[in-house]
C-alpha cells in the first residue's frame, strides 16, 4: 500500500500564518527600494505564504520580481498595492469616489 502524500516525509509542510502580537511585528522598512522576501512579507502583514502564492499565481497581488527561483517585492510596491486596496466597509468594491 502506498504512502499517502501527506504523510511522506520529503514533502514540505505548509508554513502556518505568523501570531506575532504587534509588539513583536517587525518594523516596515523606511526605503521603498528595499526588497522584500515572501517570509518576510508574512511577518510585516501576518498573513500566510500561500496566500502571497496565490496572488502570484492568479494576478492581483503587488509586482514582484524573480531572481533564480527567489521571489521578491519591493516594499515601494507593496505599499501601493495595499494603499490600493484599502477598503473601509466589507461591502466596499474599492471604486473611488470621485465626487466627495
Amino acid at each position: 500500500m502506498q504512502t499517502p502524500r501527506h504523510a511522506r516525509a520529503d514533502t514540505p509542510r505548509k508554513k502556518r500564518p505568523l501570531s506575532l502580537s504587534p509588539a513583536e511585528l517587525p518594523a516596515p522598512p523606511t526605503n521603498d527600494d528595499v526588497m522584500l522576501s515572501t517570509d518576510q512579507l508574512r511577518a510585516l502583514t501576518s498573513t500566510g505564504g500561500t496566500y502571497w502564492y496565490g496572488l502570484r499565481l492568479k494576478g492581483g497581488g503587488p509586482r514582484f520580481f524573480l531572481f533564480g527561483r527567489n521571489v521578491r517585492y519591493r516594499w515601494g510596491d507593496v505599499k501601493a498595492w495595499m494603499q490600493g486596496n484599502a477598503r473601509i466597509s466589507t461591502s466596499d468594491d474599492g471604486a473611488v469616489d470621485r465626487a466627495a
